[in-house]
């Protein structure tokens, strides 16, 4: 799951919903086209870079006990604990960056996906004038209308930003704290559409895709944010813990596709 060498360009330019809609392909090509590059644009962290929180953390806290040793006092403790904050981020901008840059592209390419599953399940269901399936097809509309308004594209570089000196300890948490929180209702609002979608199709006869993994909790941004802010080295768990969960959303997307994609006439 590496990303290829072009990956930055393909997630910055690639496909967009309503270039792919308008186009006169079959539902099957539609849904191709919107997997085409999925691997390279929200693959979120590969090989080493796993494990750059680690290190931001151990050169964080080489800095502040190198302060500490240097200037024993308490002024020598506070200056150090605020090195240790500052090194950590500044690593961890690069990480945030990556991370801005991927969720943006899944962003791009699920509004994609979710116009195309509407799209599906009104085709399947026009031969069913019931009021359960325009039911069905209104709510469908309405997840998608209100995951479009909620997630907005980050700002790459205000997540960068986190390598200020001092202030970007406030874009980091700001960051950590917009990825974290919108977690969970990313991952809601797909398996609701998803399951409906299932709803809309079940007359059609075609077996429905799945909604792969699930189970991604709200976490308590309260407690992430009190724990790291006495022990910073759980910054490096967050991160950890961030992109397993996100991970996890994707592998489970990307089953559901791949089984729609064989379902597909």
């Amino acid at each position: 799951m590496r990303p290829s060498p072009n990956a930055n360009n393909r997630s910055a330019s690639g496909p967009k919903p309503e270039a792919i809609l308008a186009s006169g392909e079959n539902a099957r090509s539609k849904i191709m086209r919107v997997m085409w590059d999925r691997k390279s644009s929200e693959t979120m962290i590969v090989g080493y870079w796993r494990y750059v929180p680690l290190v931001a953390v151990f050169l964080a806290a080489l800095t502040g006990i190198s302060f500490f040793i240097l200037v024993p006092t308490f002024n020598g403790f506070v200056f150090g604990y605020l090195a240790i904050y500052s090194v950590c981020f500044a690593i961890l901008a690069i990480i945030n960056y990556k991370l801005a840059r991927s969720t943006n592209a899944h962003f791009r390419r699920e509004a994609a996906l979710r116009h195309l599953l509407i799209d599906i399940a009104r085709n399947r269901s026009a031969q069913f004038s019931s009021a359960e399936s325009k039911a069905i097809i209104s709510e469908m509309v309405r997840i998608d209308h209100e995951a479009s308004k909620r997630e907005r594209p980050r700002n790459e570089m205000m997540s960068a930003m986190a390598a200020l000196p001092i202030a970007g300890i406030v874009f980091g948490y700001f960051f950590l704290r917009s990825l974290t929180v919108a977690q969970a209702d990313h991952e809601r609002s797909w398996n609701e559409l998803l399951s409906l979608f299932n709803a809309a199709g079940a007359n059609s006869g075609k077996e429905p895709p799945n909604n792969g993994k699930q189970g991604i909790r709200k976490t308590n941004f309260a407690a992430y944010f009190a724990i790291s802010l006495l022990c910073f080295p759980f910054l490096a768990y967050w991160y950890y813990n961030l992109e397993n969960r996100i991970e996890l959303h994707l592998r489970g997307q990307w089953q559901s596709e791949d089984q729609l994609a064989k379902e597909l006439p």
